[in-house]
């Protein structure tokens, strides 16, 4: 099941601290889901001391993947992650080239 992440759990922010009321009803049941599921996967980020690098972020496919899991290696996460690089121009180009 894709979990909606409305906020960076891995910032430090707590990810239940983010619920708002406010938020649409049709977003609501599945930020309460997505609050129950890192709930339950929160040990293994916050606190995970081993993990794997599945697929390279240096590839040229624009994706990347970990897997965290616990020191008695009971349970794992797997996280994959998609992003795209911008180019963007620091200095204009003048015409004082030269």
């Amino acid at each position: 099941m894709p979990l909606l992440f409305l906020s960076a759990p891995g910032i430090g922010t707590r990810y239940s601290d983010s619920y708002s009321e406010h938020l649409p009803a049709v977003v609501r049941p599945r930020k309460r889901e997505a609050i129950i599921t890192y709930k339950k996967i929160r040990p293994m980020i916050q606190l995970d001391n081993l993990s794997y690098r599945l697929i390279s972020p240096y590839n040229d496919k624009g994706v990347f993947s970990l897997m965290l899991y616990t020191l008695q290696k009971k349970h794992a996460v797997f996280l994959p992650t998609r992003f795209s690089i911008i180019a963007i121009r620091l200095f204009p180009v003048s015409a004082w080239t030269g």
